[in-house]
């Protein structure tokens, strides 16, 4: 696992992806799924106030 940003390394990270400075790198497809995958497969529990 990587290590934790603070605040203003956030900060700087997306100033830098607003200015331009930093690219984007494109994920394959199959990376894609494996995520959608897992996310769908979390359950959803909803519950109604009365």
């Amino acid at each position: 696992m990587g290590e934790i940003l603070s605040q203003s390394e956030i900060d700087a990270l997306l100033s830098a992806l607003s200015a331009g400075e930093i690219e984007l790198e494109e994920h394959s497809s199959a990376e894609k799924q494996k995520v959608k995958n897992t996310i769908l497969n979390v359950p959803i529990n909803f519950q109604r106030n009365i």
